[in-house]
């Protein structure tokens, strides 16, 4: 059985361990007081003299900006203080550190200057981290959970920065005037929606909308002789619809609507006959809407039935909300858009042109193509209908030659019906607006906000029958306060936001006013913004929000809160429970999305647009595939608890016939949706050291970035990230114009004494990754130097090879590596790396905070203790773990 052991160090606060071997490694020396540390660090700053490194990284010019001889006199109680000597510390016990090349060392007192620095950062943690906000989407969620309402921030509303890979470190965020300004306008915005302000009704106010007041979207409609003329039912509205361009309904209420119509329908040699009810239509749309949105979607206001030729006055009050505006649509109208030899549309013109022989040669002369669309179109086939000289015997008016007509037409409805409609906007039959009056607001309404918002209101607002004021003020702020602060309401704050309402109804404003004020301050506070507020380890409430939060992006709900109050959280079996109860559950989505996305880098894809010379058949389906299989994959390790060693060498991947076709150069996927796909073992792709989005990822979508992939590769796949470049070195940039090699730039970078220690290690993995472009795909070659500057969308993307790709190259530990199944190999071996380092990922993501050294030491040996389970297993004792009670 796991035993927790702790202890208390003078000035720091407690530590936890799982063991007491990790107890013994972490206590060796006894704690330290402040002043002996400082001993300690001057004792590691003589013993770095006495190594000789002070002679690379003394005052004067020191090495890769690396000072190691001033420890002493540096704060000891910052976290980058360690942070900067945990790289030492690792670069001495890695061997890299004196380097190769230097003079020989005594590593006996090499040793000794390590376990100096080790106890040194034992001590000096773990370290006082900051508060820890939501992020945008956190605090999207938690609204939506408080309240029980839909919410999403404005546009505008200040995005958070992400540090480290993850949106939500606390060391990088920033309570910023526009950030307070937003969450204020979001707060009132919330408050209104609960507890909306009293509505005074405007003055009403009359709008009439006459002949070219309507609106005119494409070939919808057309005025003739100062009447608005429909003729077409497509279910698009900039087909087949008007509306008035001087009327918007600014509030919620109802409104009196009449129209004045009439059929336009006269005799015809096309249509001699039209005897029907026109069906006018009167819907509602929003004026934030799309011209081009279906007409069906609108929101239906009434019907009427218009069978005379003269005006006649149809009169009805509807409800509209603010931003909405009546639109006009001819429900039975005889064109329709949709095409096809057997749809209405043919159907319309066999009818026509079995009427009228000079119709039938009008378009069978008429020259075709795109310039025949619209009004103009209908010109010249009515020129050619018209024209005196007609010879109606050179028309072909067989079933075939019709048919082929029919066939043509009704295959590109969006030039021809638009051209033929026409037709009928001239001479019918058409349905006639002569006008339109709108009278307005008569009487308010809810919004439609308000209608889905009556539940959290009435949630909100419940309230015993026999209850007082007073009682029904504390039952409501108790309920308030403790969905909004995550924890059971102190009956202090419940008293200060009970004081604060009471405060504005003895100043003449109404009870729910003065809760529109609690609602707002509540928002505002801290307790709502921030997560785990107190310096100390994280009791069973805190817990269950740092748990729900790092695996659902949100509050925790009833039932976890329920066991948090139990006490079933304070149970290591019970953490473990409810781990894999979120886990199973739908809203866990989140934590792939989130956790994935910027674990893996992929939300970079958003921001990379792809060379269009060079990958003209990239498009945006690809990337959204690219996204969809690392989070599907992801998801299948988690869900089905997979080993580690999936991440690396898996037989399975997640693909669309498109993905598969176009970037991975498989045939055998015709499925338009992701499916499972096994791999073979010699597959060059799949896995994280082979998939389409961490190469774009890593990338720039022009070149490839063998720096930035080999970076990724020593941070999220050996857990060993290097350390930021001097501020002294010039940035690496590929020459595009392929006058040097890739390797040859990297070689001349690597002669930089500052470059070489870490070039070493990132270089070799970069260049074994060279083998996949910038979007993915298995190349051999680099393209030609002109080969961006010639490639168009017409030509085949892989046409031109310039130099051969020379992947690889040898690590520090004398492994080589000649391609990715031997970089997969390496990181396979190092499998316990690759463990710490997720394992680092994961608990800095749940917390929100760096690590500190101490914690880092604990979640090694948690990665070792799971060696061989799988990837939720490890999760799982993660969580149930003490440190992930750490503040």
């Amino acid at each position: 059985m796991n035993r927790h052991f702790q202890v208390r160090v003078p000035g720091q606060g407690r530590f936890w361990f799982r063991s007491a071997a990790m107890l013994a490694v972490l206590t060796s020396l006894a704690p330290l007081t402040c002043n002996l540390r400082v001993a300690v660090a001057g004792e590691l700053s003589a013993a770095f003299r006495q190594l000789g490194c002070v002679a690379c990284h003394g005052p004067d010019s020191p090495e890769a900006e690396v000072r190691l001889d001033d420890a002493d006199q540096r704060d000891w109680s910052r976290p980058d203080t360690a942070a900067f000597f945990e790289r030492v510390l690792k670069a001495m016990r890695s061997g890299r550190m004196p380097p190769a090349e230097a003079e020989p060392v005594d590593r006996a007192k090499l040793k000794v200057a390590a376990d100096k620095l080790h106890h040194l950062l034992v001590q000096q943690s773990p370290t006082t981290a900051s508060l820890r906000r939501l992020t945008k989407r956190e605090y999207e969620n938690s609204i939506r959970s408080v309240f029980g309402i839909e919410f999403e921030t404005p546009v505008g509303f200040p995005e958070t920065a992400s540090d480290s890979g993850f949106n939500n470190s606390s060391d990088h965020q920033v309570m910023s005037g526009p950030l307070l300004e937003a969450y204020f306008r979001s707060a009132i915005t919330v408050a209104d929606r609960l507890l909306p302000p009293v509505r005074e009704l405007p003055p009403p106010a009359t709008t009439t909308t006459k002949g070219r007041q309507f609106v005119i979207s494409y070939s919808s409609g057309a005025v003739i002789d100062g009447k608005m003329r429909l003729a077409c039912r497509s279910d698009s509205m900039w087909r087949s619809c008007t509306w008035p361009e001087n009327f918007e309904a600014e509030v919620a209420a109802k409104y009196r609507i009449r129209v004045t119509a009439s059929r336009f329908a006269p005799v015809t040699a096309a249509w001699p006959k039209y005897d029907e009810t026109m069906k006018l239509q009167i819907r509602a749309r929003s004026l934030n809407g799309k011209d081009g949105d279906p007409v069906t979607q609108q929101r239906l206001l009434a019907e009427f039935d218009v069978a005379n030729d003269s005006p006649e006055t149809f009169e009805c009050v509807v409800e509209l909300q603010p931003t909405e505006t009546p639109i006009f649509f001819f429900a039975n109208a005889p064109v329709d858009g949709i095409g096809g030899e057997k749809g209405p549309f043919a159907a319309v013109l066999r009818k026509m042109f079995d009427n009228d022989a000079r119709l039938l040669a009008g378009w069978q002369k008429v020259e075709h193509g795109p310039g025949l669309r619209g009004g103009l179109g209908w010109e010249r086939v009515k020129a050619i209908r018209d024209a005196p000289d007609l010879d109606l015997s050179t028309v072909d008016a067989s079933e075939e030659a019709v048919d082929a007509l029919i066939k043509t037409m009704s295959k590109n409805t969006g030039v021809y019906a638009e051209a033929a409609v026409y037709q009928f906007f001239e001479e019918g039959p058409a349905l006639q607006l002569h006008g339109v009056t709108i009278e307005g607001p008569l009487e308010l309404i809810p919004t439609v906000q308000q209608r889905s918002d009556a539940a959290a209101v009435k949630r909100l607002l419940a309230r015993e029958p026999a209850a007082t004021d007073d009682e029904f003020l504390e039952s409501c702020l108790t309920r308030l306060l403790t969905r909004a602060f995550r924890r059971p309401a102190d009956e202090s704050d419940v008293e200060r936001y009970a004081a604060l309402v009471r405060r504005r109804v003895a100043a003449g404003e109404t009870l729910e006013q003065g809760l529109h004020l609690a609602v707002r301050t509540a928002l505002m506070s801290p307790q709502f913004l921030y997560l785990h507020r107190r310096n100390q380890r994280l009791d069973d409430f805190a817990v269950a929000e740092r748990l729900a939060y790092f695996l659902t992006g949100a509050p925790p709900d009833d039932a976890l809160f329920a066991a948090a109050k139990s006490g079933e959280l304070s149970d290591g079996n019970g953490l473990r429970s409810w781990t894999r109860r979120l886990l199973e559950s739908r809203a866990s989505r989140q934590f792939v999305s989130d956790f994935a996305g910027q674990w893996l880098g992929t939300r970079r894809l958003a921001e990379i647009t792809p060379d269009a010379r060079r990958f003209p058949k990239f498009t945006e389906q690809h990337r959204e595939a690219m996204i969809l299989e690392t989070e599907l994959f992801f998801a299948e390790v988690l869900n089905k608890n997979l080993p580690l060693e999936t991440f690396i060498r898996p037989d399975f991947t997640f693909l669309n016939q498109r993905l598969a076709k176009d970037i991975y150069g498989r045939d055998d996927v015709k499925q338009a949706q992701m499916v499972r796909v096994s791999l073979a073992p010699d597959d060059r792709y799949g896995g994280l050291l082979g998939m389409a989005a961490i190469m774009m990822a890593t990338g720039n979508g022009n070149d490839t970035q063998p720096v930035t992939r080999g970076v990724w590769v020593l941070d999220n796949m050996l857990g060993d990230p290097p350390p930021p470049p001097p501020k002294s070195v010039p940035a690496l940039t590929p020459d595009t114009r392929g006058a040097r090699s890739i390797r040859e730039q990297l070689d001349a970078h690597r002669s930089e004494a500052s470059c070489a220690v870490c070039h070493r290690r990132i270089d070799p993995p970069g260049l074994v990754l060279e083998q996949f472009d910038a979007i993915g795909r298995w190349r051999t070659h680099y393209p030609a130097q002109d080969d961006s500057a010639t490639r168009g969308a017409g030509k085949g993307e892989r046409a031109s090879l310039g130099d051969p790709i020379q992947p690889g190259g040898r690590m520090p530990d004398g492994e080589e590596l000649k391609d990715v199944h031997d970089l997969r190999r390496y990181a396979v071996s190092r499998l316990d790396d690759f463990s710490h380092g997720l394992a680092v990922k994961l608990i800095t993501y749940a917390s929100g905070h760096p690590l500190s050294y101490a914690t880092k030491l604990e979640l090694r040996q948690i990665g070792q203790q799971q060696r061989g389970k799988g990837f939720a297993d490890l999760l799982v004792e993660l969580v149930s773990s003490p440190v992930f009670r750490h503040p």
